[in-house]
């Protein structure tokens, strides 16, 4: 549970343990946490530099006091090459484009960037790794070395690159100035983790519920959360994945009286990843084949119970410069996607007309190969209509021709009806 490294499934217990200089606020807005306030100023050099004003009065879990030193501990560890390389803490450019970082004061932190960097502060207030830990929880505490002890997991190793190298030895505990303090972990008898217990900080700076105690447990499937519920030994579910979408519309639906089920805005969209090694994924066409392909509103419907909605982007509608509606919009079109992965036309590109493939657009070609039968048919039957009208005409006139020379024969006078 240590905040500098990546785990998966931990992140709400170091959003309750751990706070960062700032966090992420409704609307994509940044909004004060372990920092008060802050001021931004462009440098001779062509990069910025970040003020943070450091909120005054909070303390770790274990009673050490939070200023900037910790602070600055927190960043030399975090940061320090090459962990700010690609292979660790890279991957978010915050780590690349942070310069420097001293102390002006006991109370204020400044951090300088490279170049102007838009996501700095967004980039700040994620729940890795820049959450700040005690110094008493590096592994030597206060004086703990960012090359010889660095706070990253031991698994690492000792990363090298470019011949710069650290160490990675961990951390000794897992304080922070959050919330929740963490208590203890109790296993079941074949040494799987039962729960995790956290009671409330008493002394952080923010506003508490009436909640004292957290017990987090681990059960082995969503039908044993709910049974845990409905026999009382569960008193909450929070989050997405523990109980199944038809689960939850179900407690939603039937509204059993001890339950209340709240759904919060959505945080994220449920994606699918595709390995472009085993597929050509770069390939324009074949994404658009896929996408039209996928009835995203029959899975809502069927794997979701409706309690998601179509998505056509990365990100959610409410994440910031994520709410305009573009265009074209890769709906799910069953006969678009055939005829995009059917072969049987092809045409050069010169002569597309600006089909959705990109190639030949083999709706149209087909639609002019039905145009062009239905025209030739109608000119032959107009044909066969004249051919068929002309013998009429033949055949009426040497009946009435045999007609007249029977009349003269047997004396009598008849009208030409030609």
């Amino acid at each position: 549970m240590d905040p500098h490294s990546y785990r998966p499934n931990e992140f709400f217990f170091n959003n309750w343990v751990y706070e960062g200089l700032v966090s992420y606020g409704p609307d994509g807005a940044i909004l004060p946490q372990l920092a008060s306030a802050w001021t931004i100023a462009d440098t001779a050099d062509g990069g910025q530099e970040y003020r943070f004003t450091l909120r005054a009065g909070v303390v770790f879990h274990d009673g050490e006091a939070w200023n900037c030193s910790a602070a600055k501990m927190n960043f030399d560890h975090v940061l320090q090459p090459p962990l700010n390389e690609l292979d660790y803490h890279g991957w978010y450019h915050l780590a690349k484009n942070t310069e420097s970082w001293r102390c002006a004061d006991s109370s204020t932190f400044v951090v300088k960037v490279s170049q102007p960097y838009y996501p700095f502060l967004q980039e700040l207030s994620l729940i890795r790794p820049l959450r700040m830990l005690s110094p008493n929880s590096f592994k030597s505490g206060r004086g703990t070395s960012p090359v010889d002890e660095n706070s990253c997991p031991v698994k690492w190793g000792s990363p090298s690159i470019n011949g710069k190298t650290v160490t990675c030895v961990g951390v000794a505990s897992f304080k922070g100035t959050g919330p929740w303090v963490y208590d203890e972990t109790k296993n079941k008898a074949d040494g799987s983790m039962d729960e995790v217990v956290f009671t409330k900080n008493s002394a952080w700076w923010g506003q508490h519920g009436g909640v004292e105690v957290i017990r987090a447990k681990a059960h082995a499937s969503s039908d044993a959360v709910k049974a845990a519920l409905m026999d009382g030994s569960l008193d909450m579910v929070v989050g997405a994945g523990v109980l199944t979408p038809l689960q939850v519309k179900e407690f939603q639906e039937q509204r059993i009286e001890q339950f209340q089920t709240i759904l919060g805005p959505p945080l994220m969209n449920t994606i699918i990843v595709m390995n472009s090694a085993k597929a050509p994924t770069n390939d324009t066409k074949l994404r658009r084949t896929i996408m039209h392909g996928v009835n995203k509103a029959a899975i809502v419907d069927k794997e979701m119970a409706g309690m998601a909605m179509v998505a056509d982007s990365l990100f959610p509608k409410d994440a910031p410069y994520c709410d305009l509606d573009l265009t074209p919009r890769w709906d799910y079109d069953f006969e678009k996607a055939s005829l995009l992965n059917c072969p049987a036309v092809m045409l050069n590109d010169a002569q597309s007309s600006g089909s959705d493939s990109g190639g030949p657009d083999l709706g149209l070609v087909v639609g002019l190969a039905v145009g062009i039968g239905l025209l030739l048919l109608c000119v032959a039957s107009f044909l066969f209509y004249r051919v068929g009208r002309q013998k009429g005409y033949q055949d009426l006139a040497e009946n009435n021709r045999q007609a007249q020379a029977k009349a003269q024969a047997a004396g009598e006078v008849v009208g030409n009806a030609a």
